[in-house]
């Protein structure tokens, strides 16, 4: 049976790592809870471990082995004597690195005592559990081989897998999956490599020209992975400065990419008189310079935006009445914008 019993959902929100939080951290802590806690995580289940009272529990070997660093046979002996209340503390301790309680009675401390002392209790992801099941086939836990198209593999588990990705969930669903050892996809092998490093750590690692990040766009779509997404889109709103701003705000715009997207509009928008005077700057679409003039909250247009507003409107042959909020007028004959003394004094620029 999965753990539900302990109600490990609902206690598991106090888990922290060390003095200082790192969301990261608590995402795979979440991840391998799923795999401990529903029903779907049980499916992949591969083994037993019983309770002192001989009530049986589903688990992966390879987390319970990997983390702990002994064979099952072990790990049976050593939760044998527990009652069934602190085997499931001990199970999600093992899977997540917390107890899912906030406290032990000092029986339940003793008789955790002999797991306790062979478990990495400081750092049980990291280079701990995760590198060891996603990245070799370490103490036989790995149980299937990713390949990329260009011939590069990648072993791990295909209960962690489905615990941190998505596409793998589905892929490695009970009644769908012809049971194998190898799956081949059609996506090279430094893009592979990138999911990979981010399914152990939530981090990009070495992923950071730009022209890897664009391809990281697509294959997080590919493995449905929205957090990965997030993080690639913030490493290329990274790269923006005043003078690139434009260019890259475009290529942006072609990834529809929201989180890079707003951090574009506050970088413009707070470098706007640099960005604006830039060579580049007529290059930027209409629609993103119109964004971002409605996301400074421009009450009315200033000197300088006015100016810019001149400058993209006469290199792009169009209208400045487009640009300009309801407050503003052009006079007919100069041409030039008029605006209300208490509209210019209450301007953003």
């Amino acid at each position: 049976m999965p753990l539900n019993e302990v109600n490990l959902r609902d206690d598991f929100s106090w888990a922290r790592v060390g003095p200082k939080h790192h969301t990261r951290f608590e995402t795979v802590k979440g991840d391998m809870l799923w795999l401990l806690g529903s029903e779907e995580g049980s499916f992949l289940a591969d083994a037993v471990v019983t309770s002192k009272s001989g009530k049986e529990w589903k688990v992966h070997t390879p987390v319970v082995c990997g983390r702990l660093g002994v064979d099952m046979d072990k790990i049976r002996e050593l939760m044998k004597p527990l009652t069934d209340a602190t085997l499931g503390k001990a199970l999600c301790w093992v899977y997540t690195g917390n107890f899912g309680v906030k406290y032990l009675t000092e029986e339940e401390m003793e008789a955790l005592r002999p797991l306790m002392e062979i478990g990495n209790v400081r750092n049980p992801f990291g280079t701990g559990l995760l590198d060891r099941i996603l990245t070799t086939c370490d103490g036989g836990w790995a149980d299937v081989e990713v390949r990329s198209d260009d011939g590069v593999s990648y072993w791990g588990s295909k209960a962690v897998l489905s615990a941190r990705c998505p596409f793998f969930q589905e892929l490695f669903t009970p009644g769908k999956w012809a049971d194998g050892k190898v799956v081949d996809l059609e996506v090279k092998g430094t893009a592979l490599g990138g999911v990979w490093g981010f399914l152990k750590s939530n981090g990009l690692g070495s992923v950071g020209g730009l022209e890897e990040l664009y391809g990281m766009v697509e294959i997080a779509d590919f493995f449905d992975l929205e957090r990965l997404r997030t993080e690639v889109e913030k490493k290329i709103a990274a790269h923006l400065t005043p003078q690139n701003l434009p260019a890259l705000w475009n290529i942006i715009d072609d990834l529809n990419a929201p989180t890079a997207h707003a951090l574009a509009t506050s970088c413009f928008t707070e470098n706007f008189v640099e960005a604006t005077s830039h060579p580049t700057f007529p290059s930027l679409r209409k629609h993103l310079f119109l964004d971002s003039l409605k996301e400074g909250s421009i009450d009315a247009p200033t000197p300088c935006v006015i100016a810019a507003i001149d400058v993209w409107c006469e290199h792009n042959a169009e209208p400045k009445t487009d640009f300009l909020p309801p407050n503003t007028f052009l006079n007919k004959d100069t041409k030039d914008t008029i605006m209300n003394w208490d509209h210019f004094m209450a301007r953003k620029y």
